[in-house]
């Protein structure tokens, strides 16, 4: 997983989540892939021990399923299957690391534009001026109440 893949420019949201289903499509045909391959590598797994059981009972008077188990474990072929077939299940798994980390990065976008709008970014001001403005937004509200109210037209 490339650090790209995940990182946040927080100074260019609009670019970030442009390339953001982007990056979403492309993990989760990579996710696909390595689904389908990890399946095949399972199938593989199966067909040598199915061979190798078949022909073991061939070979061998009366094999017990712990004799043939033990000579399936312990064959080469075997042993090159299954580990090929982990390799490929770790592959996907970090794949679907990188599929997680996309739907952080997606909520975090979401939060920073959030932050953003609600001028989270904006310069701080000093007390003196929030003093001023809760004042100023007190007296206009004084004022509001203060205004006559429209009188009723009289019904003639």
């Amino acid at each position: 997983m490339t650090n790209n893949l995940v990182s946040i420019d927080p100074h260019n949201l609009e670019q970030e989540w442009t390339d953001q289903p982007g990056a979403v499509h492309w993990v989760n045909i990579r996710w696909a892939e390595a689904l389908r391959d990890r399946k095949a590598a399972d199938a593989d797994v199966e067909r040598v021990m199915a061979e190798m059981d078949e022909r073991i009972r061939g070979q061998l008077d009366k094999p017990t399923e712990t004799m043939i188990k033990r000579h399936i474990l312990t064959s080469p072929i075997y042993q090159k299957a299954v580990k090929q077939r982990d390799d490929l299940a770790h592959e996907q798994h970090l794949i679907e690391a990188e599929r997680y980390a996309l739907d952080h990065k997606k909520a975090a976008l979401e939060n920073l534009v959030r932050l953003r709008l609600s001028d989270w970014y904006s310069e701080p001001k000093s007390h003196k001026q929030r003093e001023k403005e809760t004042d100023d937004n007190a007296e206009e509200h004084r004022k509001s109440l203060n205004k006559p109210k429209r009188k009723k037209p009289q019904r003639i």
